[in-house]
């Protein structure tokens, strides 16, 4: 089947499997706005011909809100502002005033009066002084010290019997400080600096201004070597412990302690030489129990002459020769008496006990 093949034709056919050159690319395109935030968006619009329009839809008008003809409904600036028509002269006081101006155009006529409000015939409204300002007509009796405390602005004499008060020095005439940097209602030149605090031995009830100078008593151990060192104790109670935390700081003692803040060595035990804490030698080659270093080598057969009872490896043994001891001597009998010859029968042969024999090691 042919038709046009290109997928992006207006006239694009599925079905076809050879393109006849008939593919038309415009007349399925429709020209317009396609932009959504212009007045004149198109929805069926698929090439943008640049024909949106952003200001015809929306409200025009002067948006300076200080302009006679200001539309606060207006989005869009249309230049059309002006500062004329409600322009005038906006003060009250002035001859020319124009209540519907909402504009000072600068042509309101002065306002001649008095302008010194310690006149009696003050203007508030004047602005240009024509020397009318009179002082006697509305005059007080009082104090014209501007510095006093009872000074009488109204005042225009001040008899004798008007005696102006002053404020105390470093006060103003309300009895506050001139100069508090502290807020604490005491004049900074009438400070007294010392400890404030009533639980410290050098408490100064005149103080005024704590210059941090308090010694407050916290009884404890000062030192700081004891083992119960108290940093917040400011006088010593001679409760300092200088033994439950001391101990032997020597690393060879048996009785090692690293944890010991004070070195008492005199604490220290250490092991006997050869061996070790556990009393077990540091060097025994049989095994015997005995420190190689300790060992005593002998005779440890007790039947020899050289038999050593201190002995703790074998080693030679002496022994004598037969019939006689270690020292020599014989062990035979010497007879130094002979039994008399005796004739004697079967009936009355003496016994062992009655038979008496001497003799004597040899020489």
């Amino acid at each position: 089947m042919i038709g046009c093949t290109i997928s992006v034709a207006c006239n694009y056919d599925p079905c076809a499997v050879t393109n006849d050159g008939s593919c038309d690319f415009f007349s399925c395109i429709v020209f317009g706005c396609n932009n959504p935030s212009a007045c004149n968006f198109d929805p069926e619009a698929t090439f943008n011909d640049g024909s949106c329009d952003f200001v015809s839809c929306v409200a025009q008008g002067c948006t300076i809100e200080e302009a006679c003809n200001y539309d606060p409904e207006a989005l869009l600036d249309n230049g059309t502002c002006e500062f004329s028509s409600c322009a005038g002269c906006t003060d009250e006081c002035a001859p020319n005033y124009d209540a519907t101006a909402t504009i000072d155009n600068g042509s309101c006529d002065a306002v001649v009066g008095c302008t010194i409000p310690e006149a009696c015939n003050y203007d508030a409204c004047a602005d240009t002084n024509d020397d009318s300002c009179e002082f006697v007509s509305c005059g007080a009796d009082g104090c014209m010290d501007v510095t006093a405390c009872n000074f009488n602005p109204m005042a225009t004499i001040q008899s004798e019997g008007i005696v102006c008060e002053y404020p105390e020095t470093y006060y103003d005439c309300d009895g506050n400080c001139l100069m508090d940097t502290d807020g604490d209602g005491v004049c900074d030149q009438l400070e007294v600096l010392g400890c404030t605090n009533p639980d410290a031995v050098n408490f100064d009830a005149d103080a005024t201004e704590d210059n941090g100078s308090c010694v407050v008593v916290v009884e404890g151990c000062t030192d700081m070597g004891a083992c119960n060192f108290s940093p917040g104790a400011t006088t010593d109670d001679g409760s300092c412990d200088y033994i439950t935390c001391a101990g032997c700081l020597v690393s060879s003692a048996c009785n090692f302690d690293p944890m010991a803040l004070i070195a008492n060595n005199d604490l220290c035990e250490y092991p006997v030489q050869y061996y070790d804490c556990d009393g077990n030698c540091l060097l025994d080659g049989d095994g015997d129990g005995v420190c190689d270093q300790l060992e005593i080598g002998g005779c440890q057969d007790e039947l020899a002459c050289n038999y050593s009872a201190e002995a703790t490896d074998p080693g030679f043994c002496n022994y004598p020769i037969a019939n006689f001891d270690c020292d020599g001597n014989s062990l035979r009998p010497i007879f130094t008496s002979f039994p008399a010859n005796a004739d004697v029968d079967a009936c009355n042969v003496p016994s062992a006990d009655e038979a008496l024999v001497e003799a004597m090691v040899s020489p």
